[in-house]
């Protein structure tokens, strides 16, 4: 068998996809779910991961961005990756 290279970014975008499989997956009336829910699970690690930026995204599609204070975007897209940013941006404008 021969030695195919693969790019070390190939798992990003399934990785992402996952995230907001398993975001997809929580109850769009879940009330428990603020801001403070979100800074805790997402934002306790120094770089968000893909996985973390695919269920941001997802959030925003079940519409629990909505009320999101604008001190949490904020922290969202200072520690924000490209993916992880376009992820939050449009997790937000879908919500609304």
């Amino acid at each position: 068998m021969t030695h195919i290279d693969v790019p070390q970014n190939i798992t990003h975008w399934p990785l992402f996809h996952n995230g907001v499989a398993a975001s997809l997956a929580i109850n769009r009336h879940a009330c428990d779910m603020g801001d403070n829910w979100i800074r805790s699970q997402i934002l306790k690690n120094n770089d968000i991961t893909n996985e973390q930026a695919g269920f941001l995204y997802g959030l925003g599609l079940i519409g629990h961005f909505k009320n999101l204070p604008k001190s949490l975007i904020y922290s969202l897209l200072q520690k924000a990756n490209e993916l992880t940013m376009m992820a939050s941006l449009l997790g937000i404008c879908v919500s609304k």
